[in-house]
């Protein structure tokens, strides 16, 4: 009996040790994945501007990134490396949502310039990205008459992106409501949306430094 006792407790430990291995293989895969990809494709720099003080840089961001990178801060460089501005870390990371964030100016800005928007991690031991902008009254917020239609909305199989003026190509992105990307950098002015689940989407189309959203839905 005990013999028998003995043999059934092996097989059982040698089982699970066995499914425990698998088990912690994926997690390891599955992290590994996702670390994989570069976050900063999926961040998106909305507005960098001084503010009405004449001290501070607004700049407004969204990140659609499962890293939310932890406790950002951004800097903000002239172009022979100077810093211009910085930020104090008040975030524990950024999210879906547009985020403000605030850099104090401490060499007070040539406009328009070009400069060079520095995002660190973990107050300021890794950087993240890195982007060149024109800082200046001509970047990001730069108004310009553009219309965008989404047709059928609602979709069943595909959808239709029209816009004008149609000399400015749109660089789309398409992500569902838990911000998971759908297409990236979708040229094409039909996509196919007969794979895609029922419910809400949502579309990021750049037009120079512009960004822009929009939404449909399938049925």
């Amino acid at each position: 009996m005990k013999g028998f006792f003995l043999l059934n407790f092996n097989v059982y430990f040698y089982s699970m040790k066995s499914i425990l291995a698998i088990f912690f293989g994926l997690i390891t895969f599955m992290t590994m994945a996702q670390t994989s990809s570069n976050p900063c494709d999926s961040i998106f720099i909305h507005s960098c501007q001084p503010n009405a003080t004449g001290i501070q840089i607004e700049v407004i961001v969204s990140n659609h990134s499962l890293d939310i990178i932890s406790y950002p801060g951004f800097v903000l460089l002239a172009d022979n490396g100077d810093t211009i501005a910085i930020e104090e870390v008040n975030y524990f990371g950024i999210g879906w949502n547009e985020q403000l964030h605030i850099l104090n100016i401490v060499n007070q800005p040539t406009i328009p310039s070009t400069v060079a928007l520095e995002l660190h991690s973990h107050f300021y031991d890794s950087l993240r990205c890195s982007w060149s902008l024109t800082l200046g009254s001509s970047q990001l917020i730069e108004q310009e008459i553009e219309t965008v239609q989404i047709i059928p909305n609602p979709a069943k199989e595909w959808i239709q992106i029209n816009h004008s003026p149609v000399e400015h190509p749109l660089e789309i992105k398409i992500f569902n409501v838990l911000g998971e990307s759908m297409e990236i950098n979708r040229n094409e002015q039909f996509i196919d949306v007969s794979t895609y689940s029922k419910g809400l989407y949502y579309i990021e189309y750049s037009i120079g430094n512009q960004l822009k959203k929009s939404k449909f839905v399938v049925q």
